[in-house]
């Protein structure tokens, strides 16, 4: 843990530059995190803020949301510089990179990692001139060795907060997902909440809902399952606990895959690029953070939307990626993560929403139709992630002289 003497080395103007070159943020990036580092050092309120913001982050224990909604700067950040949280993060980047290093993580993927602060540095600077206060506690993760770029995708240390229960067949890689009981659903298997609790489903409305039951005892467990299109079904599955066995539940470890956005750092959102991350991310965490066992990977993204797969054409690289996980859908899933990435933010009249692209041409003309976009989850098996490895091995064939 970095001493009080080594944050306010950390705030500095000099280091905070230095952790930007290393990095390789952008010189708008630069400039405005220096003159933060500069007003944070002339001003003992905002020095003493800082380092105490920066003591919650790094040195307190405290699971990060907590440690942020401690800090002595208030929700708004009312007299603060504008770019204030993302200068805290970095004043820890040397205990980042010390950590890393005793942890045998190659710097390549430190300096990936942190990348993520320059891109959204990048977004908020060209949309509001400042930074938006909910992005702190997703980047404070990176800055304290629980989010890993390896590649074009992004893993964190998680747990399954999603309300289901994972099963392996004993049998081979097959999955089965039951929903846990008293969950609330519609016909279309989305859950009652979803949509804002309106029903909604395509251009049709229903409020006709039921309710799961989970049944476990000595034979196995029975209860509704998730079908290949990501919808629960009513009918319920009985798994015998002599042909299946749980692989995760709510709770359980798990790596929580992300999807920077593209841009300077990062490629095309391509199949091989998600394989390749994939293949890299049991070994990496298998050897750096031996402690972690994840129990599967999860995701929760607008990209999972399984409507999408409907719209798209099937080698679009949406669907493609669709492809590595077993889907689910999400509660209270609703359109906002979907119309900020896709359009910018909410769109209020379909018929003028903007088609410069393929992706929000085919999405505007389906919502103007009456189609509801929303988030949409999925898991992948470890022994999936493993396959892909095999797969890559087998179509190299054998090495040369054997």
């Amino acid at each position: 843990m970095p001493g009080r003497a080594d944050l306010i080395d950390g705030f500095s103007p000099a280091s905070i530059k230095g952790a930007c070159a290393a990095i390789g943020m952008s010189d708008g990036s630069t400039r405005i995190l220096v003159d933060t580092a500069a007003a944070i050092a002339g001003s003992p309120r905002l020095r003493d803020a800082a380092i105490r913001c920066a003591e919650l982050v790094f040195d307190s224990g405290l699971p990060i949301e907590e440690a942020i909604a401690d800090w002595p700067v208030g929700a708004g950040r009312t007299g603060l510089p504008p770019f204030f949280d993302p200068t805290v993060l970095l004043a820890g980047f040397r205990h980042l990179v010390a950590d890393h290093r005793r942890r045998g993580i190659p710097s390549e993927v430190t300096l990936a990692t942190l990348r993520d602060l320059d891109l959204w540095m990048d977004h908020h600077r060209a949309t509001t001139g400042a930074w938006a206060v909910r992005e702190t506690g997703w980047l404070a993760r990176h800055f304290t060795s629980r989010v890993f770029q390896l590649g074009r995708l992004q893993f964190e240390t998680h747990v399954l907060e999603l309300p289901f229960a994972v099963f392996i067949s004993r049998r081979g890689a097959a999955a089965a997902i039951l929903a846990e009981g008293g969950r609330i659903f519609r016909e279309d298997g989305q859950f009652a909440d979803a949509d804002g609790g309106s029903g909604a489903i395509g251009s049709a409305a229903t409020h006709a809902t039921w309710t799961s039951r989970f049944v476990e005892d000595e034979h196995g467990w029975r209860g509704s399952a998730v079908d290949p299109g990501g919808r629960v079904r009513r009918a319920p599955m009985a798994l015998d606990s002599n042909a299946w066995y749980p692989a995760a539940r709510r709770g359980d470890a798990v790596l929580a895959v992300h999807i920077p956005a593209t841009g300077r750092f990062n490629g095309p959102l391509t199949r091989e690029a998600c394989a390749d991350s994939f293949r890299r991310a049991i070994p990496f965490f298998a050897k750096h953070l031996p402690v972690f066992r994840p129990r599967l990977l999860t995701c929760t993204s607008w990209m999972l939307d399984p409507q999408l797969a409907l719209c798209l054409p099937s080698d679009s690289n949406l669907v493609s990626f669709q492809r590595f996980f077993r889907l689910l859908p999400v509660p209270v899933a609703d359109d906002r993560q979907t119309l900020e990435r896709v359009f910018g933010g909410p769109v209020a009249d379909w018929s003028k929403a903007p088609r410069d692209t393929s992706l929000r041409r085919i999405m505007a003309e389906h919502a103007e139709a009456g189609l509801r976009w929303r988030m949409g989850a999925g898991v992948m098996l470890l022994e999936d992630a493993v396959r892909l490895d095999r797969d890559r091995d087998n179509r190299r064939g054998p090495a040369e002289g054997t």
